[in-house]
């Protein structure tokens, strides 16, 4: 790709159904062929692409919400707004959930919106101020002092990996 997501498209279908024309200069009826930038199509189709061939697992940067909190009881939602809180104030976008679903249901919903970052919150983290992560590609799991929390994503998602 060259850069430029515009397309000029000539039609030649279009004055055919709406049965356009327009008279020469001899007189008679001919029907025009419309020309027509499309300024936008081709982003859509960009991105269209994108998502067929990555099949919704986009690069961490690049995912509409990078970041996922979920909270093991109910206890624990405090503590996971503040979280959420500290990913908003470092520009991450951020899904919380702090229903009564059971964190695998929590999980499996993340996992399936492939969501680069799980945040697990229960009783222990909160105890400790600590997250437990779970990386989407490699399903590893760490845990993150939650003082070092926010420069630790920041870090994963502004790599251009």
């Amino acid at each position: 790709m060259d850069g430029h997501l515009f397309t000029i498209q000539f039609d030649f279908n279009l004055p055919e159904r709406f049965d356009v024309q327009y008279t020469n200069e001899q007189g008679e009826f001919e029907r025009p062929v419309i020309m027509h930038q499309a300024m936008y199509g081709s982003i859509e189709r960009w991105l269209g692409i994108l998502l067929e061939v990555s099949q919704g697992n986009l690069p961490d940067w690049l995912h509409p919400v990078p970041v996922a909190i979920a909270s093991v009881n109910e206890s624990n939602s405090q503590f996971v707004r503040q979280l959420a809180a500290l990913c908003l104030a470092r520009d991450m976008r951020v899904l919380v959930d702090i229903s009564q679903n059971s964190v695998a249901r929590k999980m499996k919903r993340f996992h399936k919106q492939k969501v680069p970052y799980i945040l697990t919150v229960g009783d222990k983290e909160e105890a400790e101020n600590r997250v437990s992560v779970k990386c989407r590609k490699d399903g590893v799991i760490t845990y993150i002092p939650l003082a070092e929390l926010a420069d630790y994503l920041a870090d994963k998602l502004e790599r251009k990996l």
